[in-house]
C-alpha cells in the first residue's frame, strides 16, 4: 500500500504550533506519513502568520517555492491555514492559485478550491485508516 507524505509547516506563534501538532496528529490518525522536508511531501500544509511582516513574506516565499514546483509535480497537493487565510476565500482562490484548500482560523471546516479542476480522484486522499 502506497502512504501519502505530508509535511507541515508552520511559522507564528504558540498557537501556531498547537494547531499544526493537532494537523499532524489527525493526518497520521487517517494513515498519512509525515517527512521532515517539503520536497518529500505529497501534501504541504502551510500554517502561516501575519502579525509580523517578516513572517509574511517567509510565507509567500515558500507560497513561491511551492508554485514552482507545483509545476513540476502538478499532484501537489497545498493547504494554507493561519492568519493568512482571509475570510474572503474567493478572493484568497485568485490571488493564490497554488493553494488547494484554505482553512480559515477558529473554523474546523477547510475550504476546497472548488472552482479549479480536482487534480486528484477522491480515492487517492481515503480518509479511512
Amino acid at each position: 500500500m502506497n502512504t501519502h507524505r505530508f509535511h507541515v509547516w508552520t511559522i507564528g506563534c504558540q498557537m501556531n504550533v498547537a494547531e499544526s501538532t493537532a494537523i499532524t496528529l489527525a493526518l497520521r490518525k487517517h494513515g498519512l506519513s509525515a517527512v521532515a522536508s517539503m520536497d518529500d511531501a505529497d501534501l504541504v500544509i502551510l500554517n502561516s502568520c501575519t502579525v509580523r511582516e517578516s513572517a509574511e513574506q517567509r510565507v509567500q516565499g515558500q507560497l513561491s517555492l511551492l508554485a514552482a514546483r507545483k509545476r513540476r509535480d502538478p499532484d501537489l497537493m497545498v493547504a494554507l491555514t493561519g492568519c493568512s487565510v482571509e475570510p474572503d476565500l474567493a478572493a484568497m482562490e485568485q490571488k493564490l492559485p497554488m493553494v488547494d484548500f484554505f482553512s480559515v482560523p477558529a473554523r474546523s471546516t477547510i475550504s476546497s478550491a472548488s472552482s479549479r479542476p480536482r487534480r486528484w480522484s477522491a480515492c487517492r486522499w481515503s480518509t479511512t485508516p
